[in-house]
């Protein structure tokens, strides 16, 4: 009787084992038959999912290729914010032959002119920041009198102008003992302003310069000066040292050198001609 029981009690685990072996392969044969489908559609998105499918946060995820002007070389010193420089051009002038004058010698006085030369401005006016040399290649270009804009720093940073004035010929530097300077001072703001002269060689590859000791514009000097104030002419001389280190020059700068307490705005100071001044 215990043998028969045992007997049936192993038939009994032998069936009920069969049965689940049964169920559980085809369990693992579905688990399998899914594994393979999940690899196989993996294999296939691999190359959407390294390109980034379109629209798909992933795509927008992925570093975009930089515009070909970011690729150029930045402006040497160029701040890093939005600041933009300016250029502004004066109203057009009356174009005139200019003759340079030739120093007192016998061997080039023939047709030559011993008479002062007047060289009408007709440069821009540039307005730009430190550690910048100018106005950059991306400047706003604007066209009106210096003596009618009011052009401020963006920031707490001091303004820098400049006049610039190119000759279509170079000028040998010994021909002149000064350059005078024709200006307009439109400005009532309190504060002195100073000019300076730069004379540059641009033809040469080392663009020597001469700088002329800097002169003071004496309507700026006034305290207090009126609001209602006319516009000013002025001369400034700027004498040419017999020491100068350049031999010639085809560009005149003229620096604007405002003092500190108004050194953000831009000076409301317009350059009228030159005038060389033979020796």
């Amino acid at each position: 009787m215990l043998t028969t029981s045992l007997s049936l009690l192993v038939w009994r685990w032998s069936a009920l084992d069969g049965g689940a072996t049964t169920k559980f392969a085809r369990k693992t044969s579905w688990i399998l038959l899914g594994a393979f489908a999940l690899l196989f559609t993996v294999l296939a998105l691999i190359p959407w999912i390294a390109g980034g499918v379109p629209g798909s946060s992933l795509a927008t995820a992925q570093p975009r290729k930089p515009p070909k002007a970011a690729l150029q070389p930045s402006e040497s010193g160029k701040p890093t914010s939005d600041y933009v420089g300016i250029n502004l051009w004066p109203p057009p002038t009356k174009k005139t032959r200019i003759i340079p004058p030739a120093p007192h010698t016998r061997s080039l006085d023939a047709g030559r002119s011993t008479k002062p030369i007047v060289i009408p401005f007709d440069g821009p006016y540039w307005y730009f920041k430190s550690p910048n040399k100018g106005p950059g290649l991306h400047a706003h270009v604007a066209h009106g009198k210096a003596t009618d804009v009011n052009i401020r720093s963006s920031d707490f940073a001091p303004l820098l102008m400049e006049a610039h004035q190119h000759l279509s010929l170079p000028i040998d530097l010994g021909c002149c003992s000064e350059i005078d300077v024709d200006i307009i001072n439109a400005d009532t703001r309190p504060g002195k302003i100073s000019l300076a002269i730069r004379l540059t060689d641009e033809a040469s590859r080392a663009k020597p310069f001469e700088v002329l000791r800097e002169r003071t514009v004496v309507s700026s000097e006034e305290s207090p000066i009126p609001l209602s104030r006319s516009p000013v002419k002025e001369t400034l001389r700027f004498p040419i040292s017999r020491s100068a280190t350049i031999h010639r020059f085809d560009e005149v700068t003229v620096v604007f050198l405002p003092d500190k307490v108004r050194s953000r705005g831009g000076s409301r100071v317009s350059v009228q001609s030159f005038t060389l001044i033979p020796k």
